[in-house]
């Protein structure tokens, strides 16, 4: 070989390289990189933001159905580029929610939604219909292409590969379709796939259905079969898979089990018993803590050996949670739990229903019977040092009573961590007021409370051992 021909080898070989990585980048981005594109956030289903949601919640719009008809159970909604939340509901249609809770546009289908859509790159929205139909709707609302399963529901929420193939469930059938709605490959299986399929860091999809003893799959982006493995238990299609960093697959069963299964064959690490069926996806926390909820409304967070960390039960949703990136632990849109499962704020006003999704500006959306969109309250503090005394002290609001705005006062004699909490006469915690360091000084905070019910309120001045708690009163 000459030195010439040498030289062509090793330029072609160059721009093979160069086209192989093109290819490698464009594939790896098929998924819309928007703040919450699919089902559980990611395609691994980790139900993990980048963003953290409110830490001092207030109501900044509902949306509800103008049909009067309920979203779907155990769903969850998708958020485009551009902050437009897209969601189906049980009145056969797709809608597309503005920023500020406005109707972008709606789109019928020929069946019941309950699925999640999924956004691609390029904007489509991929959504299942009760009518054996997977869609592709453009952004603006109008239908790309629409493909035709061979059973009678896609309640299977959609999942986008590195190549743009889309992965959905139907009946017995498992589809793998091209991003122009043409059949690339299907997986029969002797009963139904109704969960969302996961896709792990080498390309595997995982799905569950209800054959060979309720069986999770895993399949090669070709469509040959790595290795099926049955779990005990009817209906483990309730549950998604969820793929942790080390490729660990966590699934839940109605057999009252959360399973840890290894990528390589499928073969069961551990399982953790709950008290009762489990129904909802496991989300996965940024240390690797595994949360799951069982029907009798307990939320369990579990280590990555599979050892119990802490439970929470009280009246929460079994469908799931989502999870800030400061490892805030939000149940639907009204209960947020720090990572050791101590209550961060709880107000069932914002809903109580299906898993939340986070936006870039920390807004939390949940969905039940309406939508809602979650922020920051803003609180004001102003600092008055002219008269500081040698105690705590905490000042009866003022006015009071008010509507919606009031003013509370209160002195702190040395550096110290307070925190500003108000609750209801129950005892039930509102909202948190304040939570940092103060220095030596007289401060005054205001609260508008323009969101809640008329009524009797507590609010509660801590600092150190110090503890004091007075009235106030909403007029409404």
């Amino acid at each position: 070989m000459n030195s010439k021909t040498l030289i062509v080898g090793i330029i072609q070989l160059f721009v093979l390289l160069l086209l192989f990585d093109r290819f490698s980048i464009q594939a790896l981005a098929q998924v819309a990189e928007t703040d919450w594109p699919m089902f559980g956030h990611d395609l691994r289903h980790t139900w993990r933001s980048p963003y953290n949601g409110p830490q001092q919640p207030k109501l900044k719009w509902e949306f509800i159905n103008p049909d009067k008809r309920w979203w779907p159970p155990g769903k969850s909604l998708a958020l485009g580029e551009d902050g437009t939340i897209y969601v189906g509901a049980a009145d056969s249609a797709m809608y597309a929610i503005n920023p500020n809770g406005t109707l972008r546009w709606k789109f019928h289908t020929g069946g019941e939604v309950w699925s999640t859509p999924a956004i691609a790159k390029d904007g489509t929205i991929y959504v299942g219909a009760d009518d054996s139909s997977l869609y592709a709707i453009n952004p603006h609302g109008t239908l790309q292409w629409r493909f035709r399963t061979e059973r009678k529901h896609v309640s299977s929420s959609p999942a986008i590969g590195a190549d743009g193939t889309i992965y959905v469930g139907s009946g017995s059938f498992f589809y793998a379709i091209r991003p122009d709605g043409t059949l690339k490959w299907k997986e029969f299986n002797w009963d139904a796939v109704e969960s969302s399929p996961a896709i792990a860091k080498d390309g595997t999809i995982y799905f569950c259905s209800e054959d060979e003893s309720n069986a999770l799959k895993a399949m090669n982006p070709d469509g040959t079969k790595k290795w099926s493995r049955g779990i005990s238990g009817w209906g483990i299609t309730y549950s998604s898979p969820a793929i942790a960093d080390d490729g660990t697959i966590y699934i839940g069963s109605t057999d009252h089990r959360l399973y840890a299964l290894d990528p390589a064959k499928g073969e069961t690490k551990w399982t953790f018993t709950t008290n009762d069926e489990i129904h909802s996806s496991p989300a996965i926390g940024p240390d690797g803590t595994i949360y799951i909820s069982s029907r009798k409304t307990t939320l369990y967070a579990v280590t990555p050996q599979g050892q119990q960390k802490w439970t929470f039960g009280r009246g929460l949703s079994y469908h799931g949670v989502t999870i800030g990136q400061d490892g805030t632990v939000y149940v639907s849109a009204g209960i947020a739990l720090t990572p050791d499962g101590k209550v961060k704020w709880q107000d069932f006003h914002f809903g109580s229903g299906w898993p939340s999704v986070i936006g870039k500006d920390g807004t939390l959306y949940g969905i039940s019977s309406l939508i809602v969109a979650v922020t920051e309250q803003t609180v004001s503090v102003s600092e008055n040092t002219t008269d500081v005394s040698n105690s705590y002290l905490l000042s009866q609001n003022y006015p009071n009573p008010f509507n919606p705005v009031t003013t509370i006062s209160f002195t702190v004699p040395k550096v110290s961590h307070v925190t500003l909490k108000i609750f209801n006469l129950l005892g039930e915690h509102v909202t948190t007021l304040v939570e940092q360091e103060f220095v030596p000084g007289r401060y005054q905070v205001e609260w508008n409370a323009g969101d809640m019910k008329g009524g009797t309120y507590l609010y509660q001045l801590q600092a150190g051992d110090f503890r004091e708690i007075k009235k106030l009163v909403l007029l409404k």
